[in-house]
């Protein structure tokens, strides 16, 4: 479980995306909630607004990133 204080550039986190694990590589505040821009492991960016209930289901991801 996150708050929004951990999602941060470099951190791997689940739940962003289904099933997948990203690493973000750009948090921009938003009040009470962040845009999170992340990399998924074959290179693809995305971007998700997470609110401080969203960010209680994500997790900090492995190593298993990029493989």
């Amino acid at each position: 479980m996150l708050t929004l204080n951990d999602i941060k550039a470099g951190a791997v986190i689940s739940g962003i995306e289904l099933g997948r694990l990203v690493a973000v590589v750009a948090v921009v505040p938003h009040g009470e909630s962040v845009q999170a821009i992340y990399k998924l492991p074959d290179g693809t960016l995305g971007e998700r607004l997470i609110l401080e209930a969203d960010a209680k289901t994500l997790g900090f991801g492995t190593a298993e990133w990029g493989q």
